[in-house]
């Protein structure tokens, strides 16, 4: 069971070596491993990181006595051996623990010193070591702890690093109390080992089970190894004379011999926990369990087809046990792991499970995705790594990590659903460590609220890890946030548009609604406080003039606005006495005039006027005018006006209602600037057909695409392209240009 550690603490002429006793002597050691299994490692980038690691760990010892450096060595020694990734993880594995238990080092340092790459690795994984000192320990609570774990894996490698990490404090748990060893068996059964079964680390997932099991049941645990340990000389007999027999059989096959193939044969039994679960499951001692152990066939060779090629000479040889032929190559599991799996009746009537499969199937079942690091042609650097099919595949896998529909129990599948839903959440720190839990995209502002109603109504910013950003920052899983704050700030309604949870949409509505609601009385009392100063009383007929012509929607917003010092009431008595009450003189006599014409049609003239003085002037969207149409304005009540094409139906319905708020134009007298337009176009689709259209548009100076929307069916296309253009001419030019590529039909303006 402790297979790798033994061997890995195997020193030159067979002695055990221990580490912590030479910091040079530790160092060669784990530069003699990376030559052998990362031939093409950056040796300097490693020796650089091992001195880091001593120099900020040099006075800490481990409470097993041992210097603390043994210990991030140790991952890094997991890493070289056990899942030969890569100099950089190897380096990341070194640094892991130089932020949190190291003295003085932060990221920004290491960012410096060893690249962004490895900064963001080791960041990732103090991250997580952060989550771990939440001590964790209630049933309940796990998933959510699966969950963030998983929102943190921005590379693949911050896993991999911190299951190595999290095996090697297994492996020396012993010198922790009891307490602190059953709560990192729980943690390591419910949410460690889960992972690298799903990341199909299938030796680090069983051994970590085994030393979980350990200190959660030691009786049962020492009960079954020491029966193991009883019958290991008959079950190795057994399992020679087994293969044996199929040894014999494959060797004189014709086609094998033919083809040099070669095989490699060993047997394995059950690890101590899949035991102790078969007892439990069946109802069964260990003495009566009669599957306590697996063959595996390992053909060099990396053609599948080999391996059902062998599957048939096996059965030949043993008779399969009805419903056990699994074809995992096939239709391999969401970790990547693809073998044939049997079992046969063998010798003396006993079942045995019979795996085979290829030398690449064994390297991914061994080491799961740290295969793919080292079994094509040494390391990958970590883009190529990202961007390969398999990997990428993974990466799918990852993101499903519970959604694996094949053998899994009703329970399992319930987990997967509601795991689902943390898609849609992150989760970030305070400056404590306390933990949130926010919605996806969530903001400063959000997390401030969350905190307490005050802090975020005060909040004027916030730094995340350190760094200053605005109340606008998207919050990411991991974040650690530190709200900014002043007595003097208070909610804007700006900020509703920012804040993305209800809670925090709420309390700004209330401060702004509280905060209105006195301003409207203090505006209330210095205008009514004025007006008697003045001695004039406004009539409402002149006040919904004075709202009018101010642009305030009500009498609430004119207070507001007196109140708040941005209208000053002597300049509203002086608008009043000067313009509100000749005009309102102007419109009575109007409005006697317009009695007297009893009901004589008004002039269908339209006006021509200049379209510089108003308000605002509009492109409509429904007809995106631009230079070169020929245009009309429609005049609204706030005196905005509206530029639509002559021929745009909007102009003939609103001619009928309202032909007065009809205005001729020009370009000329109009600023010219950038214009949105419509293109239609169809054709036949092909490889590489939008790229085309979209190379051929931004080709045009003056020229980009505001939106493009594709829809094929069969062979065909049609799409509409959004684009911002200079005039008529150019539109032209452009559809002209597009209609000449490969596939294109038609191209219209919409």
């Amino acid at each position: 069971m402790f297979r790798f550690q033994l061997k890995n603490l195997i020193g030159k002429g067979g002695t055990p070596y221990l580490l912590g006793q030479s910091e040079e002597a530790d160092l060669e050691l784990l530069l003699e491993e990376t030559r052998k299994n990362l031939p093409s490692a950056d040796e300097q980038l490693i020796i650089k990181a091992f001195h880091f690691c001593v120099a900020t760990h040099k006075n800490k010892i481990r409470k097993s006595g041992e210097p603390y450096y043994t210990h991030p060595l140790s991952v890094a020694r997991i890493i070289v051996n056990e899942m030969p990734l890569d100099d950089i993880s190897v380096a990341a594995a070194l640094l892991h623990d130089v932020v949190v238990e190291g003295e003085g080092m932060t990221i920004k340092e290491i960012r410096s010193e060893f690249g962004t790459v490895i900064a963001e690795l080791v960041d990732g994984i103090n991250k997580i070591k952060t989550i771990e000192s939440y001590n964790i320990d209630k049933e309940a609570q796990f998933e959510i702890y699966q969950r963030l774990l998983l929102s943190l894996f921005k590379d693949v490698r911050i896993i991999l690093v911190k299951l190595a990490d999290r095996l090697h404090n297994m492996r020396t748990l012993d010198y922790l109390i009891p307490e602190r060893q059953h709560q990192i068996a729980n943690e390591t059964m419910e949410v460690y080992s889960a992972f690298a079964h799903r990341f199909g680390l299938g030796n680090i997932k069983w051994e970590l089970e085994d030393l979980g099991f350990k200190y959660l049941n030691r009786t049962a645990y020492e009960e079954i190894g020491k029966s193991l340990n009883s019958t290991r000389r008959e079950r190795d007999e057994y399992v020679k004379k087994f293969s044996a027999l199929i040894k014999e059989r494959l060797s004189k096959d014709e086609f094998l011999k033919k083809n040099n193939v070669t095989f490699e044969f060993n047997g394995r039994a059950k690890h101590i926990f899949s035991i102790f679960n078969k007892m439990r499951n069946r109802g069964l001692s260990i003495n009566e369990l009669n599957d306590l152990f697996a063959v595996r066939i390992i053909i060099d060779s990396d053609e599948p087809n080999l391996c059902f090629f062998v599957y048939g000479i096996i059965c030949e040889v043993y008779q399969p046990v009805p419903g056990t032929f699994k074809n995992y190559i096939s239709t391999p599991k969401k970790n990547g792991y693809k073998s044939l799996h049997t079992a046969v009746v063998g010798l003396d009537n006993r079942h045995v499970e019979v795996q085979v499969r290829s030398r690449a199937m064994h390297e991914v079942s061994e080491r799961g995705v740290a295969a793919h690091f080292r079994y094509k042609s040494g390391p990958l650097p970590a883009q190529n790594f990202l961007e390969d099919k398999n990997v990428q595949q993974w990466l799918d896998s990852v993101r499903e990590i519970f959604e694996n529909l094949g053998d899994e129990t009703p329970q399992e599948l319930m987990e997967s659903v509601r795991t689902n839903i943390f898609q849609d959440e992150i989760y970030v720190f305070t400056p404590k460590k306390e933990l949130r839990i926010l919605p996806k995209n969530a903001t400063p502002l959000d997390f401030a609220f969350n905190i307490h109603t005050e802090i975020g109504a005060h909040c004027i910013g916030a730094k995340v890890d350190g760094r200053v950003v605005p109340l606008n920052y998207k919050l990411k899983s991991g974040d650690q946030v530190e709200i900014l704050i002043s007595d003097k700030q208070e909610p804007e309604k700006e900020w509703l548009s920012i804040a993305v949870t209800s809670h925090a949409k709420s309390s700004i509505l209330k401060y702004i609604n509280n905060s209105e609601r006195k301003l409207e009385a203090k505006g209330m009392k210095i205008w009514e406080e004025f007006a008697a100063s003045k001695d004039f009383i406004v009539e409402d007929a002149e006040f919904t003039l004075i709202l009018q012509s101010l642009k305030f929607k009500d009498k609430t917003e004119f207070y507001i606005s007196i109140g708040h010092g941005a209208t000053d009431p002597a300049r509203i008595y002086e608008f009043i006495r000067l313009k509100v009450r000749d005009f309102a003189k102007t419109q009575i006599s109007r409005n006697g005039a317009d009695k007297q014409k009893q009901g004589k049609p008004e002039s269908t003239n339209k006006q021509k006027k200049s379209p510089r003085g108003f308000a605002s002037i509009i492109y409509s969207q429904c007809c995106k005018p631009i230079p070169g149409d020929k245009i009309t304005g429609i005049i609204t009540p706030a005196n905005e006006l509206f530029v639509h094409r002559k021929s745009c139906h909007s102009i003939s319905e609103y001619s009928t209602l309202s032909p007065a708020g009809i205005l001729d134009l020009s370009w000329d007298l109009i600023d010219n600037g950038s214009y949105k337009s419509d293109i239609r176009i169809s054709g036949s689709d092909r490889s590489g057909l939008l790229n085309d259209v979209t190379n051929s548009i931004i080709s045009f100076e003056n020229t980009n695409i505001q939106g493009v929307s594709i829809d094929t069916a069969e062979s065909n296309f049609e799409g509409l392209i959004t684009v911002n253009i200079r005039s008529l001419e150019q539109l032209n030019l452009l559809c002209s240009d597009i209609l000449q590529i490969n596939g294109v039909r038609t191209v219209e303006r919409i």
